[in-house]
């Protein structure tokens, strides 16, 4: 079972480098714009160049509000969980997941009765912020 939360962190920042500088651009050429409109409202007193300029002044709101929601996302720091559980006497443990980890697999003795099987009964990710650690299930059984 392949669940790689690095993954998902490098999707986050291939989004932020595909789409910051078309944000970028549309930022600047809107201005451009929205200059050009400007001057050609106080030169020739045409309300056309005026609505014009409203419309791209709009316009540029949004790209600014979009590209400061673009900058604020982070990759959330996440950590993977695999939960063991004795078949015999209930005995649980939480380690970090190891590549090959899969749902119902047997993981060597029970530390506790040394007689149960220690099976693999959930994968977690858990995300971490500072000291605080949520986590939900991926897979819980």
């Amino acid at each position: 079972m392949g669940i790689h939360t690095s993954s998902v962190d490098e999707t986050i920042v291939n989004l932020k480098k595909k789409w910051l500088p078309i944000y970028v651009v549309a930022l600047v050429a809107s201005i451009v714009i929205l200059v050009a409109l400007l001057y050609l409202y106080f030169s020739t007193n045409y309300d056309q160049y005026m609505s014009g300029a409203l419309l791209v002044a709009m316009l540029i709101a949004y790209i600014s509000w979009s590209l400061g929601r673009l900058l604020k996302i982070r990759p959330a720091s996440t950590q993977l969980i695999t939960l063991l559980k004795c078949d015999t006497c209930g005995y649980e443990e939480e380690r970090n997941y190891a590549e090959g980890d899969a749902l119902f697999q047997e993981k060597g003795v029970c530390p506790k009765c040394n007689s149960g099987k220690m099976v693999v009964m959930g994968i977690f990710v858990r995300k971490i912020e500072g000291q605080k650690s949520k986590g939900y299930s991926l897979f819980k059984m």
